[in-house]
C-alpha cells in the first residue's frame, strides 16, 4: 500500500495539496485559542472588558457559528467565478480582520465580532480545501490526501492554543496574524483546479494542468472523464440553487451529506470544542490552563497521525461508526464523570471528565470532523457541488446554534443531562450511517458520481 501511494508521479499532487492543507494549520491556530480565550476572558476578563458569565461566552462560540453562514456563501460563489486558488487566497481578509478586533477588543461586540470572523475562515477553509484536494489528487492518493488537512489542524490548535494559554491575548494575536499571512506566497504558486478550467471551457488550461499533476502526457482517459463528468456544466451557463432540491440525484447526496453533518453537530461538537479546556481545569485536578490546553492538543496530534494509516483501509461508512462510537464512549464517560460528583467526592471523577473530554476529541480528530466535507467533495457532482458544500456549512451553522442552546439549556437542569442526550442522539446517527453511507475509497470522482446516479 505505502509503495503504490509513495511515486515520483504524484509528487507535484502532494506538493499542491500540502500547501492548500496549510489553511488547516492556520484554522488549527484559530481554533486552539478558542478555548483558552474562553478561560481567560472568563477568570480575568481583556482591557475593558470585565470578567464574562457562561451566557457570553456560549454567544461568543455563536458568533462564530453565525460566521460560518457568510463564509459558506463566499465560498461557493468565489469558487465557481474566481476559482479555488484565488477563492482559498482570499481567506486571509476575514483571518486579518479577525485578529484586529480581537487585538483592539474593548467591548464584548469586537470580540463577538472576532469569532464571527472565524466561523466565515473556518467556512471556506472546509468548503474549499477538500473540494480542491478532491479535484486535484489522484484516486489511488485521495484518502491520504485527505488527512494532510487533519493533520495539521490539531497541530495548529496545539500551537495556537498553547500560545494562547502561555501568551497574553495580544501577543499571541499578533503571532497568528504573521503565521497567517506567512501562507498567502505559499498559495500564490499552487495550480488551479483542472475541474474549474473545463466547467468554464479553458480545456487546453484544463489539460495543460492535468498533465503537470499527473506527471504524465497520457491524460486523455482522465480528460474525458472529466468533460463527462461537466457535461451539464457545457450546456448551461449557470445552475440553479433549485437543482439541489428538484433533481433527484444531488437531493439523495444533499440529504445523505445532511445527515451525516447533523450527527456530527448533535454530538454536542462546538459547545464541547469551546469548553473543552473550561470542562478540565474545573474538574479538580490542579491543573494549569497550560497545561490542560498541552494535554488535549498533543492528544489530538496523536490521534490524527494514527488516523492516516486507516483513513482508506477503513473506508468512509467503517470511519464514520468508528467515530461515532469513540465520540459515544467519551460522552457516557463525560456525564458519568459529572453525575458521580453529586454523590462522591474523589479525584477520580475529574480523571473520567478528562478522558471522556479527550475521547471526544479525538473522534474528531481520527476524521469525524472531516467527513462530511469529504463526502460531500466526493459525491456531488462538479456543476454543483460548490453550492451543495455551501448550503450544507450554512445549514451547520443552524444546526450548532441549536445545539449550543440546547446544551446550555441541559446544563443548567443538570449537569450531566447534555452529555447523555448527546449520547443518545449519536446512538441513533450509528445506525444512520450503517444503512446510508455509500463507499467511495479508490474510486475517481467521475466513477462515483456514475455509479451513485446509476444506482439511487
Amino acid at each position: 500500500m505505502a509503495k503504490s501511494i509513495i511515486k515520483k508521479q504524484y509528487l507535484y499532487e502532494y506538493l499542491a495539496v500540502i500547501a492548500v492543507s496549510l489553511l488547516f494549520l492556520v484554522l488549527g491556530l484559530f481554533l486552539g485559542g478558542l478555548s483558552p480565550i474562553i478561560v481567560v476572558l472568563k477568570e480575568e476578563g481583556f482591557h475593558e472588558i470585565p470578567p464574562i458569565s457562561d451566557s457570553i461566552a456560549s454567544w461568543m462560540m455563536n458568533a462564530l457559528n453565525i460566521g460560518v453562514i457568510p463564509g459558506a456563501l463566499i465560498s461557493s460563489y468565489g469558487s465557481d467565478i474566481f476559482g479555488r486558488k484565488y477563492a482559498m487566497l482570499s481567506t486571509i481578509i476575514p483571518q486579518l480582520l479577525s485578529h484586529i478586533l480581537l487585538y483592539f477588543a474593548t467591548n464584548i461586540w469586537m470580540v463577538y465580532s472576532s469569532f464571527f470572523m472565524r466561523g466565515i475562515v473556518l467556512a471556506m477553509t472546509f468548503a474549499l480545501v477538500p473540494s480542491y484536494i478532491s479535484e486535484v489528487a489522484s484516486a489511488k492518493i485521495r484518502g491520504p490526501c485527505a488527512t494532510f488537512g487533519p493533520i495539521l489542524l490539531p497541530i495548529g490548535g496545539l500551537f495556537g492554543g498553547t500560545l494562547q494559554a502561555a501568551l497574553s491575548i495580544p501577543l499571541a494575536t499578533i503571532i497568528a496574524g504573521i503565521l497567517g499571512i506567512c501562507c498567502v506566497p505559499i498559495l500564490c504558486f499552487i495550480p488551479e483546479s483542472p475541474y474549474f478550467y473545463v466547467a468554464k471551457q479553458r480545456n487546453d488550461e484544463g489539460k495543460r494542468i492535468l498533465r503537470k499533476l499527473r506527471q504524465t502526457e497520457n491524460v486523455d482517459k482522465e480528460f474525458l472523464e472529466i468533460q463527462s463528468a461537466l457535461m451539464e456544466v457545457q450546456k448551461q451557463k449557470n445552475v440553479s440553487w433549485s437543482e439541489l432540491f428538484t433533481n433527484k440525484f444531488n437531493l439523495r447526496i444533499l440529504l445523505i451529506c445532511g445527515g451525516v453533518q447533523l450527527v456530527q453537530q448533535i454530538t454536542g461538537y462546538l459547545p464541547l470544542t469551546g469548553f473543552s479546556a473550561n470542562i478540565v481545569t474545573e474538574a479538580g485536578l490542579n491543573l494549569s490552563l497550560v497545561v490542560v490546553t498541552i494535554i488535549i492538543n498533543v492528544s489530538n496530534v496523536g490521534t490524527t497521525i494514527v488516523s492516516i494509516f486507516f483513513v482508506d483501509s477503513l473506508g468512509r461508512r467503517l470511519q464514520f461508526m468508528v467515530d461515532c462510537t469513540m465520540v459515544i464512549l467519551g460522552l457516557a464517560t463525560l456525564g458519568a464523570g459529572y453525575f458521580f460528583e453529586h454523590y462522591y467526592t474523589s479525584i477520580a471523577f475529574g480523571i473520567l471528565k478528562l478522558v471522556g473530554i479527550l475521547l471526544f476529541l479525538n473522534a474528531y480528530s481520527f476524521g469525524f470532523s472531516f467527513l462530511p466535507n469529504l463526502l460531500s467533495a466526493e459525491l456531488f457532482p462538479t456543476d454543483i457541488k460548490a453550492k451543495g458544500v455551501s448550503l450544507l456549512m450554512a445549514v451547520q451553522a443552524v444546526e450548532g446554534f441549536i445545539v449550543s442552546m440546547l446544551y446550555n439549556k441541559l446544563f443548567l437542569i443538570a449537569d450531566y443531562l447534555p452529555f447523555w442526550v448527546f449520547c443518545i442522539f449519536t446512538i441513533i446517527g450509528l445506525i444512520f450511517g450503517y444503512f446510508f453511507i455509500p463507499e467511495t475509497k479508490h474510486k475517481t470522482l467521475a466513477e462515483i458520481q456514475k455509479e451513485f446516479n446509476i444506482n439511487p
